[in-house]
Protein backbone atom coordinates (compact mmCIF):
# COMPACT_ATOMS: atom_id res chain seq x y z
CA UNK A 1 0.00 0.00 0.00
CA UNK A 2 3.03 2.33 0.77
CA UNK A 3 4.56 1.82 -2.57
CA UNK A 4 1.30 2.27 -4.44
CA UNK A 5 0.56 6.01 -2.61
CA UNK A 6 4.57 6.64 -3.20
CA UNK A 7 3.99 6.02 -7.29
CA UNK A 8 0.27 7.97 -7.10
CA UNK A 9 2.07 10.94 -5.46
CA UNK A 10 5.44 10.75 -7.59
CA UNK A 11 2.79 10.63 -10.92
CA UNK A 12 0.54 13.42 -9.55
CA UNK A 13 4.44 15.86 -8.90
CA UNK A 14 5.84 14.51 -12.38
CA UNK A 15 2.30 15.82 -13.98
CA UNK A 16 1.86 18.87 -12.11
CA UNK A 17 5.51 19.75 -12.77
CA UNK A 18 5.17 18.99 -16.35
CA UNK A 19 2.05 21.61 -16.37
CA UNK A 20 4.30 24.50 -15.14
CA UNK A 21 6.61 23.25 -17.81
CA UNK A 22 3.14 24.19 -20.76
CA UNK A 23 3.05 27.39 -18.30
CA UNK A 24 6.42 28.73 -18.67
CA UNK A 25 6.36 27.96 -23.00
CA UNK A 26 3.00 30.54 -22.88
CA UNK A 27 5.29 33.02 -20.67
CA UNK A 28 5.02 37.09 -22.08
CA UNK A 29 7.86 37.51 -24.56
CA UNK A 30 8.90 41.20 -25.45
CA UNK A 31 9.00 41.54 -29.14
CA UNK A 32 9.34 44.92 -29.79
CA UNK A 33 12.68 46.87 -28.56
CA UNK A 34 13.87 50.38 -29.24
CA UNK A 35 16.90 52.43 -27.70
CA UNK A 36 19.91 54.80 -28.58
CA UNK A 37 22.63 56.77 -27.53
CA UNK A 38 21.90 60.63 -27.37
CA UNK A 39 25.32 62.35 -27.16
CA UNK A 40 26.74 59.43 -25.76
CA UNK A 41 23.95 59.03 -23.12
CA UNK A 42 21.55 56.06 -23.52
CA UNK A 43 18.10 56.83 -24.41
CA UNK A 44 14.93 54.89 -23.69
CA UNK A 45 11.13 55.42 -24.68
CA UNK A 46 9.72 56.22 -20.92
CA UNK A 47 7.98 53.05 -19.36
CA UNK A 48 4.65 53.44 -18.53
CA UNK A 49 3.41 52.00 -15.09
CA UNK A 50 6.12 49.70 -14.89
CA UNK A 51 5.26 47.61 -16.97
CA UNK A 52 7.32 44.82 -18.52
CA UNK A 53 5.48 45.53 -22.08
CA UNK A 54 4.56 48.69 -22.21
CA UNK A 55 6.97 51.60 -23.71
CA UNK A 56 5.98 54.16 -25.32
CA UNK A 57 7.89 53.73 -29.11
CA UNK A 58 6.26 52.06 -32.10
CA UNK A 59 6.56 51.52 -35.79
CA UNK A 60 4.18 51.41 -38.58
CA UNK A 61 4.43 49.93 -42.07
CA UNK A 62 2.27 51.03 -44.79
CA UNK A 63 2.49 50.97 -49.09
CA UNK A 64 2.81 53.43 -51.36
CA UNK A 65 2.39 52.70 -54.80
CA UNK A 66 3.66 49.22 -53.96
CA UNK A 67 6.85 50.54 -51.89
CA UNK A 68 6.84 49.61 -48.23
CA UNK A 69 7.34 52.59 -45.95
CA UNK A 70 7.96 52.45 -42.29
CA UNK A 71 7.58 55.18 -39.23
CA UNK A 72 8.83 54.76 -36.60
CA UNK A 73 7.72 56.81 -32.86
CA UNK A 74 9.12 57.36 -29.43
CA UNK A 75 8.84 59.24 -26.65
CA UNK A 76 10.51 59.92 -23.56
CA UNK A 77 8.77 61.92 -20.94
CA UNK A 78 8.31 62.10 -17.17
CA UNK A 79 4.30 63.09 -17.63
CA UNK A 80 3.84 59.90 -20.28
CA UNK A 81 2.77 62.63 -22.89
CA UNK A 82 2.96 61.22 -26.40
CA UNK A 83 2.73 63.49 -28.78
CA UNK A 84 5.02 67.03 -29.82
CA UNK A 85 4.86 68.06 -26.58
CA UNK A 86 6.67 65.54 -24.91
CA UNK A 87 10.00 66.12 -23.23
CA UNK A 88 11.67 63.99 -26.45
CA UNK A 89 10.34 62.69 -29.29
CA UNK A 90 12.00 61.02 -32.07
CA UNK A 91 10.39 60.24 -35.55
CA UNK A 92 12.05 58.48 -38.82
CA UNK A 93 10.95 57.31 -41.37
CA UNK A 94 11.87 55.60 -44.24
CA UNK A 95 10.61 54.93 -47.85
CA UNK A 96 10.82 51.86 -50.50
CA UNK A 97 11.96 49.74 -47.64
CA UNK A 98 12.17 46.56 -50.09
CA UNK A 99 15.57 44.74 -49.32
CA UNK A 100 18.46 43.60 -46.10
CA UNK A 101 20.71 46.87 -46.89
CA UNK A 102 21.54 50.57 -45.73
CA UNK A 103 19.43 53.56 -46.43
CA UNK A 104 20.37 57.16 -46.25
CA UNK A 105 18.09 59.63 -44.30
CA UNK A 106 18.58 62.67 -46.59
CA UNK A 107 15.50 64.14 -47.75
CA UNK A 108 13.71 67.30 -46.60
CA UNK A 109 10.97 66.27 -44.50
CA UNK A 110 7.50 65.36 -46.29
CA UNK A 111 5.44 63.18 -46.98
CA UNK A 112 6.87 59.60 -48.47
CA UNK A 113 10.05 61.11 -47.95
CA UNK A 114 13.51 59.86 -45.78
CA UNK A 115 13.90 61.79 -42.66
CA UNK A 116 14.30 61.65 -39.03
CA UNK A 117 13.80 64.53 -36.77
CA UNK A 118 14.61 64.67 -32.63
CA UNK A 119 12.57 67.28 -30.46
CA UNK A 120 13.43 68.57 -26.34
CA UNK A 121 10.55 70.52 -25.00
CA UNK A 122 12.17 71.85 -21.75
CA UNK A 123 11.60 74.99 -19.62
CA UNK A 124 9.32 75.76 -21.90
CA UNK A 125 11.32 75.87 -24.73
CA UNK A 126 11.24 73.57 -27.82
CA UNK A 127 14.81 72.79 -29.70
CA UNK A 128 13.74 70.69 -32.98
CA UNK A 129 16.35 68.90 -34.48
CA UNK A 130 16.19 67.01 -38.02
CA UNK A 131 18.46 65.59 -40.25
CA UNK A 132 20.58 67.51 -43.56
CA UNK A 133 20.83 66.65 -47.05
CA UNK A 134 24.45 66.02 -46.37
CA UNK A 135 24.16 61.90 -46.17
CA UNK A 136 25.13 61.65 -42.53
CA UNK A 137 22.48 60.06 -41.19
CA UNK A 138 22.20 56.41 -42.05
CA UNK A 139 19.40 53.28 -41.21
CA UNK A 140 20.50 49.47 -41.72
CA UNK A 141 17.94 46.62 -42.00
CA UNK A 142 19.37 43.71 -40.72
CA UNK A 143 16.53 41.39 -40.73
CA UNK A 144 12.43 40.99 -41.91
CA UNK A 145 9.88 39.47 -39.71
CA UNK A 146 7.48 38.45 -42.10
CA UNK A 147 3.87 37.63 -41.09
CA UNK A 148 1.34 34.76 -42.45
CA UNK A 149 -1.30 36.27 -45.02
CA UNK A 150 -0.33 40.00 -43.72
CA UNK A 151 2.06 42.53 -45.60
CA UNK A 152 2.75 43.60 -41.79
CA UNK A 153 6.24 42.47 -41.72
CA UNK A 154 8.59 43.61 -39.07
CA UNK A 155 11.81 44.61 -39.22
CA UNK A 156 15.06 44.77 -37.36
CA UNK A 157 17.77 47.24 -37.64
CA UNK A 158 20.24 49.83 -36.85
CA UNK A 159 20.90 53.83 -37.40
CA UNK A 160 23.57 56.83 -36.63
CA UNK A 161 23.80 60.06 -37.30
CA UNK A 162 23.59 63.81 -36.55
CA UNK A 163 20.43 65.80 -36.16
CA UNK A 164 20.72 69.90 -36.63
CA UNK A 165 19.05 72.33 -34.69
CA UNK A 166 16.62 74.36 -37.05
CA UNK A 167 17.23 77.39 -35.67
CA UNK A 168 21.65 76.96 -35.25
CA UNK A 169 23.17 74.54 -37.53
CA UNK A 170 26.19 74.50 -35.04
CA UNK A 171 23.84 72.99 -32.82
CA UNK A 172 23.24 69.13 -33.27
CA UNK A 173 23.08 65.68 -31.65
CA UNK A 174 24.39 62.93 -32.75
CA UNK A 175 22.86 59.40 -32.54
CA UNK A 176 24.54 56.48 -32.30
CA UNK A 177 24.18 52.93 -31.05
CA UNK A 178 20.42 52.44 -32.11
CA UNK A 179 19.12 49.61 -32.57
CA UNK A 180 15.60 48.79 -32.96
CA UNK A 181 13.46 45.15 -33.76
CA UNK A 182 9.83 45.43 -34.46
CA UNK A 183 8.40 42.11 -34.71
CA UNK A 184 4.87 43.64 -34.31
CA UNK A 185 3.64 46.49 -35.87
CA UNK A 186 0.98 48.57 -36.42
CA UNK A 187 -0.63 48.44 -32.98
CA UNK A 188 -2.89 50.95 -31.30
CA UNK A 189 -0.95 50.44 -27.63
CA UNK A 190 2.54 50.64 -26.38
CA UNK A 191 2.34 47.48 -25.82
CA UNK A 192 5.58 45.77 -26.93
CA UNK A 193 4.76 42.39 -25.96
CA UNK A 194 2.94 39.04 -27.47
CA UNK A 195 0.20 39.49 -24.93
CA UNK A 196 -2.42 41.23 -26.64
Amino acid sequence: MKNNLLLIVSTLLLILSGCNDNENSNSIEKLNEFKMLVDDELWLPSQIDKDFCMHTFSCSRSEIDGKPLYTIKAYRDSNLITDLTSENFFHMQIMNVNSIGKYSISDAEGHFKNYAKFFINKDGKRKFYRNSTNNDFEVEILEFFPKEISFLTGIRGKFSGKLYNVEDKNDFIEITNATFSFKKTNTTTFNQCNND
